[in-house]
């Protein structure tokens, strides 16, 4: 993956992180609900905005290696190979997310510190990252965007997370 996308994705991305966190806010820190509301929005930037070959070429490019890059920007390797008007790119993106962790409320999680958070914060980018680059591959393979079932299997992965897979004996959730 070039690291000129990586740049380029995170310039585009200063709206949609400033987006997340008045979202963020509206839901008193609910991090799951600003999820659903953000993810609902931004897939139509995504997918039939200004930037949508962009973003299909780089959704269409990610791996799950690749898809690390992106959540983990702040490596040491990663850091030496990015230039000084990327790197303060990066430093940029560092204070805006940990800004948005701050305003998470804790005490609706499952999360013991703010290293959990974390975790568990780059787990549903990852979730947000695949979801989109399984929507471009089904529009590669079929011809065709389907937003509705893009948003639909994103909001299904959003709930297996937030409430779990396990049944009880009954069968219910």
């Amino acid at each position: 993956m070039d690291y000129l996308y990586l740049y380029y994705f995170h310039s585009l991305g200063k709206d949609n992180h400033k987006q997340f966190l008045i979202h963020l806010r509206q839901h008193q820190g609910d991090l799951f609900a600003t999820f659903e509301e953000f993810f609902s929005s931004w897939i139509l930037e995504i997918f039939k905005g200004e930037n949508v070959l962009f973003y299909k070429n780089l959704f269409t490019s990610l791996d799950p290696r690749a898809i690390h890059r992106f959540i983990t920007f702040n490596e040491a390797n990663q850091q030496k190979e990015l230039r000084k008007t990327s790197y303060a790119a990066h430093e940029k993106m560092q204070e805006i997310t940990k800004a948005m962790l701050k305003e998470i409320d804790q005490t609706k999680l499952a999360v013991v510190d703010d290293q959990q958070l974390e975790l568990l914060f780059r787990l549903l980018i990852h979730i947000t990252f695949s979801t989109i680059a399984d929507g471009y591959r089904h529009h590669c393979e079929n011809g065709e965007y389907d937003i509705q079932k893009i948003n639909e299997e994103f909001h299904l992965k959003l709930n297996w997370l937030q409430k779990g897979m396990e049944t009880n004996e009954r069968g219910n959730h």
